[in-house]
């Protein structure tokens, strides 16, 4: 579903789809941000191919992969 200057995304983080509506022109990092997930504990790939968190949200498959660190 898509309207003038809103993008619908399907986003999977945890095995589990989400389907996101946000603002054409967002960032990947202001989609993590929408999904309470902090932009430097994940790693965004879209088809397959890693992304920067500053690029532009795009249609296309979107994984989320959460990062844990230990020490």
């Amino acid at each position: 579903m898509e309207n003038k200057g809103i993008i619908s995304v399907t986003v999977t983080i945890k095995g589990q789809q989400h389907e996101l509506t946000i603002q054409e022109g967002s960032n990947y990092e202001q989609l993590l941000l929408e999904m309470n997930v902090h932009p430097e504990e994940a790693l965004v790939f879209v088809d397959g191919i890693p992304v920067p968190l500053d690029e532009n949200v795009r249609i296309g498959k979107v994984d989320v992969l959460k990062i844990v660190s230990g020490g």
